[in-house]
């Protein structure tokens, strides 16, 4: 297997993300596995795939990819605001890697999974199916609010747990461990009062967090990055993967709903739906107490490539 480290990847603005690419071992033309993630392209989201290696030796050029303000990419981190442009550069520019067929699939769970549907709605012309997992259909709705009732545990440990990194990008330690001690003690960050007046790490780290807040019902902040209002859009084979067990188990299955219903007609009768009894993560047969026997081990590597096999 050869592997490359760091690759600069080019946005239309000029702004330069880094990848790791790994290849299979012999020479010759392979398609291309893509993994867009915001917590470290050197982990690879391996408490439920397996490695990227693992994809090369089975015959694909695999690229994970940090994406825009984390890690090794460059700009500023804003979720959702970027991920559809640079998905369609990222897609567009491995599909024309030296070495590879110019054909593009894209894999991984929760944020992973929603930049495969925003760069899916700007219709990449070489993206050929997508397996996204453990995703929501909506960013107000089942997201950042559920019925109006603002997603405070969700939403406030994944702030601080994302801005740990922004902090350190941006030379400031001390709110690194201030943010560390705040998420070891969660439980009572939860109670802080009000909302809108978090810590000024948070507020300097996450900007996004306060404009969240400020938008409280679903208006055309949010109608820009859901992909219910899209679904008109996706043209790709998808295989949606869920959790009965997981937060965004609605969502998943209106997706999927969705797409076969709103789709475009090469879409409707190209999507595919897989739910097991896990939650978020990770993947096992055992969910608390319950144990749902051998069946429902982690098999996500082997459905994954038989889908893009397919």
């Amino acid at each position: 297997m050869q592997i490359e480290r760091n690759v600069s990847v080019p946005m239309r603005d000029g702004v330069k993300l880094a990848a790791d690419i790994y290849r299979p071992a012999a020479d010759g033309a392979y398609t291309v596995l893509l993994l867009r993630t915001p917590y470290n392209k050197e982990d690879a989201q391996t408490m439920n795939y397996a490695h990227p290696a693992w994809y090369a030796r089975h015959g694909y050029v695999v690229v994970v990819q940090d994406v825009r303000g984390r890690w090794a990419s460059e700009g500023d981190f804003h979720p959702y605001a970027f991920e559809a442009e640079d998905g369609y550069d990222t897609i567009e520019w491995a599909a024309s890697l030296p070495g590879v067929v110019p054909k593009v699939g894209m894999y991984g769970f929760s944020y992973a999974a929603a930049v495969q549907w925003l760069a899916a709605m700007t219709r990449p012309p070489h993206l050929s199916a997508i397996a996204p997992a453990m995703i929501g259909s909506d960013s107000y709705q089942g997201k950042t609010y559920r019925n109006g009732t603002f997603s405070l545990a969700l939403l406030q440990s994944w702030v601080l747990f994302v801005a740990q990194d922004t902090a350190l990008r941006q030379k400031r330690p001390d709110w690194a461990s201030e943010l560390t001690d705040l998420y070891a003690g969660i439980h009572a960050y939860y109670k802080r009062l009000p909302l809108n007046d978090p810590p000024a790490a948070v507020k300097s780290l996450a900007p996004y967090y306060l404009e969240w807040l400020a938008h409280p019902t679903r208006d055309d902040y949010w109608k820009a990055t859901s992909l219910r209002d899209h679904y008109g859009s996706i043209d790709v084979p998808a295989l949606h993967i869920g959790g009965w067990y997981d937060i965004f188990i609605d969502g998943t299955i209106e997706n999927f709903t969705g797409i076969r219903r709103s789709g475009t007609a090469a879409a409707r009768d190209a999507q595919y739906l897989h739910i097991e009894p896990w939650f978020h993560m990770p993947w096992s047969r055992y969910v608390g107490e319950l144990d749902f026997g051998p069946e429902a081990a982690n098999r996500i590597d082997e459905l994954q490539f038989r889908w893009f096999n397919r």
